[in-house]
């Protein structure tokens, strides 16, 4: 496991934390505290996650990218 990797398991696990609460909570009472918390936790692993993956772009940029523009094709069609 690289170092990497853990900022986005330790807020992945989270949300999936998030999500049991919120299940949980909407079968067991409908629209209770519970079930707002579990949204609240969802929101937070999901801003969390974008702030991650932000921290990571912007500490390694893509390679490769050399000033020249990509093909959006998959797998090099359209490429020259």
């Amino acid at each position: 496991m690289n170092r990497e990797s853990i900022p986005f398991e330790g807020v992945f696990a989270l949300q999936l934390v998030g999500t049991v609460v919120f299940v949980i909570g909407l079968s067991l009472g409908g629209l209770t505290l519970v079930t707002l918390l579990g949204g609240a936790i969802i929101m937070l692993a999901v801003v969390g996650l974008a702030l991650a993956a932000s921290i990571e772009a912007e500490e390694r940029p893509l390679e490769g990218a050399g000033g020249r523009e990509r093909s959006r094709l998959p797998f090099g069609l359209g490429s020259k």
